[in-house]
């Protein structure tokens, strides 16, 4: 039995901003994950906007660069493990575990201009650390996607200049980095002989040099199947245009066997006052009042508004410290945190009942 998960990689161009949230909206009702570039440093409202949007966010930020991942909720779950680049701003990546396949998702942004630089000089060295550091991430994944601006053209038609002629690279070093360690060019996997312009697959569009440019990529590397890639024609909010693609899987998303226990503190490396933040965590987003709240909640919006809360409970106690599966130990913190464990699942309980009251054909995301 197979199921499938579309991605999409947008370079949004000098960071987002309100007119060009409206592409992100497009962009989340057509894909599960989305791998977004040049984001530079997201504020508290954006990050609370998108999250609100029924995504997780997972990010690195840049002061000239910043890439960020959004993953729909459903998927938020299956998160093991979180990746950055020692350069802020340049790559982030993240596991997914569905209990028969493991997801690498990754989102990076390449130094520009790396179609005329020499492999010695300095972009060209950043560039292959960058996707080193993506082929180790790689190692113990059945699937990776890699969604991003790499700044590079992969023949001499992937770019065109204004008289019409071809004025492409070879792709030296993406080439030598990943396309031969396994990684294959999605897009061009479904056009490999372009007849027309949308075939080319343009990406990039430079008003002032009048060119045309293939440089925003997903690739692939794993037991999968593309069964579909676009560029999606949207011109107003930035020099690029995104990318799109469906990714055939060969099994099911979403695992049937049993969730794995909530994460907790690693004890032998927690300190007590890494501890008692933890605790900390929970008990600012399960205050006294939160679960009355939920249980006078008589309003849809005031539902997501609460359940947005929850969602946000794990994200937040994962920033703080290192985590690990497995049973509780035993002592005062871990206690409480069972404790707190179980004021969860009431919490779960609480919010599906007021939505089945409110209507019983709503389907609450937790």
């Amino acid at each position: 039995m197979t199921s499938s998960i579309s991605i999409c990689s947008w370079n949004v161009r000098q960071g987002l901003n309100p007119s060009k949230l409206s592409v992100v909206d497009t962009l989340m009702s057509l894909s599960d994950v989305i791998c977004l570039q040049e984001t530079g440093h997201l504020s508290v409202e954006f990050k609370e906007l998108l999250v609100s949007q029924g995504f997780n966010l997972h990010e690195s930020v840049g002061r000239n660069a910043g890439v960020c991942i959004l993953l729909r909720n459903r998927l938020a779950p299956q998160v093991r493990k979180q990746f950055v680049h020692s350069v802020d701003g340049r790559a982030a990546g993240v596991l997914l575990d569905t209990g028969k396949l493991t997801i690498l998702v990754v989102s990076a942004y390449l130094p520009t201009g790396l179609d005329s630089v020499s492999l010695d000089h300095e972009d060209a060295l950043l560039a292959r650390d960058i996707y080193s550091q993506i082929v180790e991430w790689s190692q113990h994944a059945d699937l990776v996607l890699l969604g991003g601006d790499l700044n590079e053209t992969l023949s001499l038609r992937d770019r065109c200049d204004s008289l019409g002629n071809s004025t492409g690279g070879s792709g030296k070093i993406v080439r030598s980095s990943l396309l031969r360690n396994g990684f294959v060019d999605c897009f061009r996997l479904l056009h490999p002989d372009p007849q027309s312009e949308e075939d080319l697959g343009f990406t990039c569009f430079r008003a002032a040099q009048q060119t045309k440019s293939r440089i925003d990529y997903v690739l692939m590397k794993g037991r999968a199947e593309v069964s579909k890639s676009c560029v999606i024609p949207i011109d107003n909010q930035s020099d690029h245009r995104p990318l799109l693609c469906e990714i055939t899987l060969p099994c099911l998303l979403h695992s049937q066997s049993q969730p794995k226990p909530l994460r907790i503190p690693n004890m032998h490396k927690a300190t007590d006052e890494i501890k008692a933040r933890m605790c900390d965590v929970f008990d600012s987003a399960l205050d006294a009042n939160f679960i009355s709240e939920l249980k006078l909640v008589d309003s849809k919006e005031k539902l997501d508004q609460l359940a947005m809360r929850v969602n946000d409970l794990g994200w937040r106690a994962a920033k703080v410290l290192p985590l690990t599966g497995g049973p509780p130990r035993r002592s005062p913190v871990m206690k409480r945190l069972e404790e707190l464990r179980k004021s969860i699942s009431e919490l779960r309980s609480a919010v599906r009942k007021s939505a089945n009251l409110d209507n019983p054909n709503v389907r609450t995301k937790l």
